[in-house]
């Protein structure tokens, strides 16, 4: 056993690429956990993950009939050579679980499960809000100033292990795909950046915000043309035409805080709001120049003045 390790520390270095390391390719796979957050205004959705990866090296094969019948051995992480592997988009990443390294004898070296909490940046559009759909890549590239050449390969996310969310939904399959951009080029040395992209597709559930946002507003619209139903001279013309346009107030400043504050992508419905409330305020005008008489203007300011208050 003493014998079989030294062998194997003796053939690897920490820091670089493992000699023989085939195809110079390292296979990342990564699974997801549960999404945490996500935030239209600050950009940032935040996932919980499980990434493992393994390469291949032929300086890690051995015989297990030479060594007892041996095939795989435990180390700590870091003993041998790891994948310098970053997320590009990652605001923070915080590692709760570092795992030990395995070897396998037929040369396989792989790293367990890791699980981890990582922030990532991502670029919503909200024009379609409730309705939206959300993409956002979890990017895998090398580590920057990283001088060897080393490719990446992945395969879908399973979701085996995934927590639904109660505001979003997964868009199935989560694929993976390879990107591959020259970074530099000088004869025949070509500097090649490696990309492994999961492409993660969220849709938003939207049940909540048509039972407290769409309908209320499509009922108070609705409404307000009733008020040409009353006659004039019953004094209640007015008073259920500031009612209702008041309520339509109220209830646009609290759809203000709801709504992703974008002014690239604005909602569609942020517009049906704003063209709602003001036909409401127009048919209040026309409501209370049809009445005619000082008191519906007392009416009003009584009514502004309680509304205040």
């Amino acid at each position: 056993m003493n014998q079989l390790w030294s062998n194997l520390t003796s053939n690897f270095q920490n820091f670089h690429p493992p000699a023989q390391l085939t195809n110079n390719t390292v296979y990342l796979f990564g699974d997801l956990f549960q999404i945490l957050e996500v935030d239209e205004r600050r950009g940032v959705i935040i996932l919980k993950m499980f990434i493992y990866h393994f390469y291949h090296s032929e300086f890690a094969k051995w015989d297990p009939n030479m060594y007892n019948g041996t095939k795989l051995i435990m180390a700590q992480k870091g003993t041998f050579w790891d994948p310098p592997i970053v997320l590009r988009d990652s605001i923070d990443v915080i590692y709760e679980t570092y795992n030990d390294q395995g070897v396998l004898h037929e040369g396989y070296i792989y790293s367990l499960y890791q699980f981890l909490t990582v922030k990532l940046s991502c670029s919503f559009d909200v024009s379609r809000f409730p309705f939206d759909r959300q993409y956002c890549p979890i990017v895998f590239n090398r580590l920057a100033g990283y001088n060897h050449d080393v490719d990446f390969y992945g395969d879908e996310m399973q979701l085996k292990l995934y927590m639904d969310n109660d505001e979003w939904d997964i868009v199935h399959p989560i694929t993976t795909s390879r990107l591959d951009q020259v970074l530099s080029e000088d004869g025949n040395n070509r500097k090649i950046n490696h990309e492994l992209i999961i492409h993660l597709s969220i849709e938003r559930k939207y049940l909540f915000y048509l039972l407290f946002l769409v309908f209320p507003n499509m009922i108070l619209y609705l409404m307000s043309g009733l008020t040409f139903l009353l006659p004039a001279e019953s004094g209640e013309k007015v008073s259920c035409a500031v009612t209702l346009f008041l309520a339509q107030v109220v209830s646009f400043g609290t759809l203000a805080n709801i709504f992703p504050a974008s002014s690239r992508n604005l909602p569609v419905l942020a517009y049906f709001v704003v063209i709602v409330t003001f036909h409401m305020g127009i048919s209040c005008l026309l409501a209370i120049f049809s009445s005619g008489g000082s008191g519906c203007w007392c009416s009003l300011a009584d009514m502004a003045v309680e509304a205040s208050s």
